[in-house]
């Protein structure tokens, strides 16, 4: 009769702890992560795979997607600081991915990385050029061709070569001048000259500006501006950056514009809309985001409501109209 109850007691202690591995909290973390994946929010989503392992929940599948979420966020993190190098070894660590639903942000930034590695073989290429040009005695030319470099392309060490490139070239063209005046500058105001960017100047366009205009700054720092531009505001980009801006030339003068508001040959009012409708969210809904970026959003619609596109996109998402503005929409709920 003891040991009846003694192996009753065990078998109850075994099954207290196994019901006890995988809480209620974990199951709803669970679900919750799954759905931020779903819906592109890969942070918040890495918040609640934190949780919901934590609490037990520890089956392969899931562990997995925790994985090649926590991968995605650490490469994206590394390649929007500008450690190319650093987000390809991230990106490197993810793999069975195909059959998730963020697969296909996946592979565009694994796109972006792979470009980004060779705009900076292109970059090595041009200061290569640079110094051939420089050491034949034709400064003006590679004046010119050091300016054709972006800044957002380079790495410390590239950007520590331009640096150098730039001071002993206007040295050089001063000397050949005979003229003690001070260089151009090309990280200050409008007071300075900036007509070295004359002859390579690109066409692009204002996008993706949250409050839909952008401020047209006096310098590559400050928060001194004389114009604010809206949305599809034509300009011409001189690919010079700084400080996370980009020195531009608008009706007639040049100023600078936050990088990420500049889109060569796209204008969202030249963008054909027509209707999508939204089909796909396994919830039945979908987050009408703020930006392409974050978690935050208006409200949710329903798969079977119909959206408007601008035709821009960025991080996954696609830009809507909404109301008397903007919005985004994940782009794989789009059809």
């Amino acid at each position: 009769m003891k040991k009846t109850k003694i192996a009753a007691l065990a078998a109850v202690s075994v099954l207290t702890v196994v019901s006890g591995c995988v809480n209620r909290d974990g199951l709803v973390a669970k679900n919750v992560a799954m759905e931020l994946m779903e819906n592109g929010s890969y942070s918040a989503a890495a918040e609640q795979c934190a949780i919901a392992i934590g609490n037990g929940v520890n089956d392969k599948e899931f562990v997995h997607i925790s994985d090649v979420i926590n991968a995605y966020n650490s490469a994206l993190s590394e390649f929007e600081s500008g450690n190319i190098s650093g987000a390809a070894e991230k990106i490197s660590d993810i793999h069975e991915y195909s059959d998730l639903a963020m697969a296909k942000d996946i592979e565009e930034l694994k796109e972006k990385i792979d470009d980004a590695n060779s705009f900076s073989i292109s970059v090595d290429d041009t200061l290569n050029e640079v110094k051939r040009l420089y050491d034949s005695g034709d400064y003006k030319a590679a004046q010119k061709k050091l300016y054709s470099i972006s800044e957002a392309d380079m790495d410390a060490n590239q950007q520590k070569n331009f640096d150098t490139f730039e001071i002993n070239i206007e040295n050089k063209l001063n000397a050949e001048n005979n003229t003690s005046s001070a260089p151009t500058v090309k990280h200050a105001g409008s007071s300075y000259n900036y007509s070295a960017y004359d002859n390579s100047l690109s066409q692009a366009y204002v996008s993706g500006a949250e409050t839909g205009s952008v401020y047209f700054w006096v310098a590559s720092s400050g928060d001194s501006y004389t114009a604010t531009l809206s949305n599809g505001t034509s300009i011409y980009t001189t690919g010079h950056s700084s400080g996370g801006r980009t020195l531009v030339k608008w009706n007639g003068s040049y100023g600078w514009i936050t990088s990420r508001y500049i889109s060569s040959g796209y204008s969202r009012y030249s963008y054909n809309s027509v209707d999508h409708y939204i089909r796909g969210a396994s919830t039945g809904s979908v987050y009408v985001w703020k930006s392409a970026y974050g978690d935050e959003y208006y409200t949710t619609i329903t798969n079977g409501t119909y959206v408007t596109p601008t035709g821009y996109s960025s991080n996954g998402r696609s830009e809507i109209y909404w109301g008397n503005g903007y919005a985004w929409i994940t782009s794989a709920y789009l059809y």
